[in-house]
């Protein structure tokens, strides 16, 4: 399985999680139409970290996390179940061993990615840090 994959069926695994929006965790694009509240996330950046020697074995990935629905509250809400799942996990996720995942931000005031910032759906949105073997 691929690190996103590993990271969606982690996140929805929460049974606090999967409550609200089932397995509605969406990589990259949306499935239109969009059944609301949804999570969606894409990675941001990778990098490999290496030694004097060139070895490597470790990478730092972040993903953006948005949490969307037509009410505020729910995304809020559900944006603090996605950070408490996440923030400080260490261990297996799937076939990834997670060294550190690290909620880096939260953030309700931020620029939509996932749809049209105009479209009546309330954002929240979460920057993940996961330092993990490769």
């Amino acid at each position: 399985m691929s690190l996103p994959s590993d990271i969606r069926t982690f996140v929805t695994a929460s049974t606090s999680i999967s409550a609200v929006v089932g397995t509605r965790m969406h990589y990259n694009q949306l499935p239109q139409p969009s059944i609301y509240p949804h999570l969606w996330f894409q990675r941001q950046a990778r990098e490999e970290e290496l030694d004097m020697g060139g070895v490597g074995g470790l990478a730092l990935s972040r993903f953006d996390i948005e949490i969307n629905s037509t009410s505020p509250s729910v995304a809020i809400s559900l944006a603090d179940k996605v950070r408490g799942r996440l923030h400080g996990y260490r261990g297996a996720m799937g076939a990834t061993t997670v060294q550190m995942a690290m909620v880096a931000d939260q953030d309700d005031d931020y620029f939509v990615k996932s749809n049209d910032a105009d479209s009546g759906i309330h954002t929240a949105a979460i920057s993940l840090e996961l330092w993990h073997e490769v």
